[in-house]
């Protein structure tokens, strides 16, 4: 277990729940928020990730969601996907030491696939206040104590990461998203930019492909990096695009064989 400050913060453990996240937003109208609150599950029967596609988990997946208040809902920045993704990707670097790349604007992949994906929505306390809803899963092998007929196949595409206690990345991650004051309007600083580039998943130069989520369309462009407000720099044949939307996504092209 790392050394750090203890962030303050609370925590629910559920056994089974449908979404975290979906808890959360049933549970903030009902409650005063005055710090972080964590919802951690051991099962998620009905998660869902971006556009209400079905987030899927196995046995071993780190299950998580975290109700973050903010003081006025004009705080919510434009770039806070590439915040919580840099705040994690630092995280499970410091407790696993695995490799991992950042995909804009918030998926961790390793060298064998997505390892984490991230959910944030909004939603608001019972006295009114704006509340982040950040739902995180990532993909976890089994602890050395369980047997090897427990553990479940991975999807296809998808990477895993050492074994870990949930608990502990919590509680680095909270401190970090603290650090960087999570939910304050600002841009992202040039040691943050630095650190994307450092471990982005594209690399720049690179020609991949803009997936169309809603027509399945694709587009081939130049990436050109991340901004300082978190939008994807493309260049295209009409010129600098700078892509906000998560209508779009962004894919490596297929090496042909």
């Amino acid at each position: 277990m790392p050394e750090f400050d203890l962030p303050q913060f609370d925590l629910i453990k559920l056994d089974e729940v449908d979404s975290t996240n979906r808890f959360l937003k049933t549970y903030l109208p009902q409650h005063e928020m005055v710090r972080p609150l964590a919802c951690v599950t051991r099962c998620q029967t009905a998660g869902y990730g971006q556009r209400q596609a079905v987030w899927l988990t196995n046995a071993q997946s780190c299950i998580f969601s975290i109700a973050w208040p903010l003081g006025s809902p004009s705080a919510i920045q434009p770039n806070l996907s590439l915040q919580v993704a840099l705040a994690l990707h630092q995280s499970l670097i410091e407790l696993t030491q695995a490799p991992l790349w950042l995909k804009w604007p918030n998926d961790l992949y390793s060298q064998d696939g997505k390892v984490s994906g991230i959910l944030i929505e909004v939603n608001k306390d019972k006295n009114g206040q704006t509340c982040l809803v950040i739902g995180i899963g990532i993909n976890r092998q089994a602890c050395e104590t369980e047997t090897e007929n427990k553990t479940e196949q991975l999807a296809e595409g998808a990477g895993a990461l050492a074994y870990f206690e949930t608990e502990d990345l919590l509680s680095l991650l909270i401190q970090r998203l603290s650090l960087k004051g999570i939910g304050q309007l600002k841009d992202i600083d040039q040691l943050e930019e630095d650190y994307w580039q450092r471990y982005d998943y594209f690399s720049l130069g690179e020609r991949i492909d803009v997936l169309c989520n809603q027509t399945q369309s694709t587009e081939a462009v130049i990436y050109q990096g991340v901004s300082s407000k978190g939008e994807a720099l493309l260049q295209s044949a009409a010129g600098i695009v700078k892509l906000v939307s998560a209508q779009k996504s962004l894919r490596k092209q297929k090496v042909s064989e």
